[in-house]
C-alpha cells in the first residue's frame, strides 16, 4: 500500500497589497513530501499540474523554479540498525511505537540522500514532549529539560556501543567491508 504524500509548508511571499486590487506578480513557495522519492516525482507532476491549470484559469504565466535539492526517503541498514536498538535498550530506551507497527516519522534530511550511497542509520530517541512536535515552541521547551538531556546521552553511548557491535559483527563488518 502506497502513503499518501503529505503537502504542507505553503504559504505566499508576494501576493498584492488589498484584496480588490490583481497584483502584477504573486509568489508562493511550497514543499512536497513523500515517503518515496518515485513518489516525490509523481507529486511535483501533480502540483505542477494545479499550478499550470490555475495560471490557465487566470489567463496568467506561470514560472516555477525549485530551490536547493530533493531529499531522497531513508534506507536504513537492518542489521546496523539490530545492534543499535540493542545497545539502546541496554541503556533503557524502549520502541513501543516500532513494536506497536506505528507509522514511521517523516523527516526532511540529507542523511536520507546518503543512505542510497553507503549503509546508514538514522535513529531518534523519544523524548516527554506531551504532544508537541518538531518545530513548536513547546516542542523547543521540551528540548531543554533533563529528561532531554538524559535522551542526548543515552543516545551517544547507544550510538558508541552500535559501533563496537557492529565491529564485532563479523559478517556484517565483512559485508560493510566490502561495499
Amino acid at each position: 500500500m502506497t502513503r499518501v504524500a503529505l503537502v504542507h509548508d505553503f504559504f505566499v511571499a508576494e501576493g498584492g497589497s488589498a484584496a480588490n486590487i490583481t497584483p502584477s506578480r504573486v509568489v508562493g513557495r511550497f514543499m512536497a513530501r513523500s515517503a518515496t522519492r518515485s513518489g516525490l516525482d509523481v507529486l511535483r507532476q501533480r502540483l505542477n499540474a494545479c499550478f499550470e491549470a490555475g495560471a490557465l484559469a487566470t489567463g496568467t504565466t506561470l514560472s516555477v523554479e525549485e530551490l536547493g535539492h530533493p531529499f531522497s526517503h531513508m534506507v536504513s541498514d537492518l542489521d546496523i540498525l539490530a545492534h543499535y536498538r540493542d545497545a539502546a535498550e541496554a541503556v533503557g530506551r524502549h520502541f513501543f511505537l516500532d513494536d506497536e507497527g506505528g507509522a514511521k516519522p517523516t523527516i526532511s534530511t540529507d542523511m536520507a540522500n546518503v543512505s542510497l550511497v553507503v549503509p546508514a542509520i538514522h535513529p531518534l530517541l523519544m523524548i516527554p514532549t506531551h504532544g508537541a512536535v518538531n518545530h513548536q515552541p513547546e516542542f523547543t521547551a521540551a528540548c531543554v529539560t533533563p529528561a532531554a538531556d538524559q535522551a542526548v546521552i543515552d543516545g551517544a553511548i547507544a550510538l558508541a556501543n552500535t559501533a563496537v557491535g557492529v565491529a564485532e559483527d563479523v559478517s556484517l563488518r565483512e559485508r560493510l567491508l566490502q561495499r
